[in-house]
C-alpha cells in the first residue's frame, strides 16, 4: 500500500512540475537556449564589422580658394550631403595663398587618417604641367576621386568690340587687328585658351588684367582687352546686360540651361575641355581609406541637395574613382604640356 501511495504521489509532483514549467520542461528550454546561442551568433556574423571610413567624428575638406566661389560651393554641398550620409561632421575650411599650394601642403603635411582631403580641380594639373607646382598632386598626393564636372567653362567678346562669334574673331586677326584675351598664366583657363588659339590658326594676344574673373571683366568693359575667359556663371549677368557676347563655350555640347550658347566644336575649333573637381589625400593614407572615401562619393551622386547646387551653376556630376581619376590626371597632364612648353 504505502509503495502504492509513493508511486502515485511521484506521478503528481511529475505532473504538477510539468505544469509549472520545471525539470519536465528543461529539454524546451535547453532547445531554446541553444537557438538563442544560435541566434547571437548569427546576430554577431550579420553585425557589420567597424567601418574603413569614417572612424572619427570629423572630416575635414581644404579649399585653396576664399569662401563664395564655386569651388568652395561645391565642396559644401559635398560635404552637407556627406555629413547627411554618415551623420558626422564634414567641414570646409579655406586655405588660400600661394596660388593654391598652401592648402595643398596643408593636406600633404597632415594627418592620413581620412580625416583631411584637398579639394580644387584641373589648376592644379596646370600647375603641373607648367612645372610651377610647389606641391605636384599627381605624383605627392593621393587620387581620391572626383565627384563634379563643370563644363560652362566660356569666352566672352566685348559687345564694343563687335564679336558675335569665333568667326568675327578669326576674321578680324586675319584682317590685322589686334584682338587681346584676358587670362592668368598656368591655369586650366590658360591652357583651354592656348588649344583655341592653336586650333583657330589665330594670332591672338594674351594679357593679365587680374587673376579673377570680375577684375578681368571690368579691365574688358575698361578697353584694355577684347575678350575674358570665364565659367558661364561669373559672367551671365553681363551677358544677360548686352554688356558681353559669348563667343563659345569649351564643351562637347552646350550644358543645361545653356541650349543658346554655340561650342567651339561646333564653330569648327575642336576644342572640349571639361573641368573636373576632384579631392586628393595624403600620400601616406591606406588604400582602403581612400577607397572607401570613393565609394561613398560614388553613393552621394544623387543627393538632391548637391544636384541644386550643381545645376545652378551650369554643372553636372563626374564621378571618377581614384584609378579612374589618376588616369585623367595623367592624360591631362600630358596634353598640357604641349602648350606650355610651347611657348
Amino acid at each position: 500500500m504505502k509503495r502504492t501511495f509513493s508511486a502515485l504521489m511521484a506521478a503528481i509532483m511529475i505532473l504538477t512540475m510539468t505544469a509549472c514549467g520545471g525539470p519536465a520542461s528543461k529539454e524546451p528550454a535547453q532547445s531554446g537556449g541553444a537557438a538563442s546561442s544560435g541566434g547571437a551568433a548569427s546576430s554577431a556574423a550579420q553585425t557589420p564589422e567597424t567601418p574603413v571610413w569614417p572612424t572619427m567624428n570629423q572630416v575635414e575638406f581644404v579649399v585653396p580658394y576664399a569662401a563664395g566661389g564655386d569651388t568652395d560651393l561645391y565642396c559644401r554641398a559635398i560635404a552637407n550631403a556627406m555629413s547627411e550620409k554618415f551623420g558626422i561632421t564634414f567641414v570646409v575650411s579655406n586655405v588660400t595663398g600661394a596660388g593654391a599650394m598652401n592648402a595643398a601642403v596643408d593636406v600633404l603635411e597632415g594627418a592620413s587618417d581620412g580625416s583631411k582631403f584637398l579639394f580644387g580641380h584641373n589648376t592644379y594639373l596646370a600647375y603641373t604641367a607648367a612645372g610651377t607646382a610647389a606641391v605636384d598632386v599627381v605624383t605627392e598626393m593621393k587620387a581620391a576621386g572626383a565627384i563634379v564636372a563643370d563644363n560652362s567653362l566660356c569666352i566672352y567678346a566685348t559687345a564694343a568690340s563687335g564679336f558675335k562669334s569665333m568667326q568675327d574673331v578669326i576674321d578680324a586677326c586675319n584682317a590685322g587687328k589686334e584682338v587681346r584675351i584676358s587670362t592668368v598664366a598656368n591655369t586650366y583657363p590658360n591652357y583651354c585658351i592656348r588649344k583655341m588659339i592653336k586650333e583657330a590658326g589665330v594670332d591672338i594676344r594674351t594679357v593679365e588684367t587680374g587673376s579673377l574673373v570680375g577684375e578681368q571683366v571690368i579691365a574688358a568693359m575698361d578697353g584694355q582687352c577684347e575678350l575674358v575667359q570665364g565659367q558661364y556663371i561669373a559672367v551671365k549677368d553681363y551677358v544677360e546686360n548686352g554688356d558681353f557676347n559669348v563667343i563659345g563655350v569649351f564643351s562637347e555640347e552646350p550644358p543645361a540651361g545653356m541650349e543658346n550658347v554655340k561650342t567651339f566644336k561646333s564653330q569648327g575649333i575642336n576644342v572640349v575641355e571639361p573641368k573636373y573637381y576632384c579631392f586628393w589625400a595624403n600620400p601616406d593614407m591606406d588604400d582602403d581609406i581612400v577607397n572607401a572615401f570613393s565609394a561613398a562619393l560614388s553613393d552621394i551622386q544623387n543627393d538632391a541637395g548637391l544636384l541644386e547646387v550643381l545645376a545652378s551653376y551650369y554643372a553636372g556630376v563626374g564621378y571618377m574613382n581614384p584609378a579612374e581619376m589618376q588616369a585623367m590626371e595623367e592624360s591631362t597632364v600630358a596634353q598640357m604640356k604641349e602648350y606650355f612648353t610651347a611657348s
